[in-house]
């Protein structure tokens, strides 16, 4: 099965200042170094390459680009090709109002520092990706409740050959032959008292 590409639906609760899913790669053995990046296993972070931002870590690498996100798992030299996950956020609505449609990253005000890349969608729309040693967590932070009644729903477009399935509150996304994949967690929203709760997938 090739996803290429899939439609995720991400639902959370109304009224919240952010929504949250993140991507890692469990699937891959820590100790075995043809299955990581030259960074040390506890070294994450964002810097500007030659070819273009981009977000580091031990068993990934993610690459900015004009009109999408490229998710990179290390997994190892065995692999027969390289994996990536290209990534759109397609729309962000709640019922009948839809705030985000497809814009490219070119298109949108961004700023970064040494662990997080931020996409201004609007003054009050923003969409983060941050650095961690296992990962990078994706969020959207609303400044303002958006309008419209119902759930806020984040529609995501994933372009992938690693064949994808469910995996409890998440998705798994695994390269065929027993190399590896990339793991998608569960969805959390966080509203501006920091009171959190489950969103779908």
């Amino acid at each position: 099965v090739i996803m290429n590409p899939q439609n995720i639906q991400v639902l959370v609760g109304i009224g919240l200042a952010s929504a949250v899913v993140s991507l890692s790669t469990p699937a891959q053995n820590p100790n075995s170094p043809e299955g990581r990046f030259s960074v040390t296993r506890s070294a994450c972070g964002v810097h500007v390459a030659d070819d273009g931002l981009r977000a580091v870590g031990s068993s990934y690498r993610v690459e900015f680009q004009d009109d999408f996100v490229r998710f990179v798992p290390a997994l190892g030299r065995r692999a027969p090709q390289s994996y990536p996950i290209n990534l759109v956020t397609t729309t962000l609505a709640r019922g009948e109002h839809v705030r985000v449609s497809g814009e490219r990253h070119s298109e949108r005000a961004r700023e970064f520092d040494e662990r997080e890349v931020r996409f201004l969608h609007s003054p009050a729309i923003t969409e983060l990706w941050r650095a961690r040693p296992d990962g990078v967590e994706l969020a959207y932070r609303f400044d303002a409740p958006p309008a419209g009644e119902g759930d806020l729903i984040v529609s995501l477009r994933f372009d992938t050959d690693l064949v994808g399935t469910r995996d409890g509150e998440g998705l798994a996304f695994r390269a065929e032959g027993g190399f590896g994949g990339v793991r998608v967690g569960a969805v959390t929203g966080i509203d501006a008292d920091g009171r959190s709760v489950p969103g779908t997938i």
